[in-house]
């Protein structure tokens, strides 16, 4: 019977250590792996604005005129904001 055999018995507790020795690692690796892609994607989204491309001397007069337009909406002056228009 299985229940007389002592190699199986002895083998038992080694071979459930195996099994959370096992889980304990894959999870882990698990950590690692997020830890690792959250970093990539902040690194991504935080890098600072001079690595890409600088803007032309003329894009950067169309976006003040954008703000500017904007500011005069906000504020509520319609004179202001039409000159900037036209």
């Amino acid at each position: 019977m299985l229940g007389d055999n002592p190699t199986i018995l002895a083998s038992a507790p080694h071979f459930f250590s195996d099994i959370r020795h096992n889980i304990l690692r894959q999870r882990r690796q698990g950590i690692v792996m997020r830890t690792t892609l959250l970093v990539a994607i902040a690194g991504f989204f935080l890098a600072p604005s001079s690595y890409g491309i600088e803007m032309t001397v003329d894009e950067r007069a169309v976006w003040e005129l954008e703000e500017a337009y904007w500011q005069f909406v906000k504020a509520g002056d319609v004179g202001a904001y039409k000159e900037v228009v036209a």
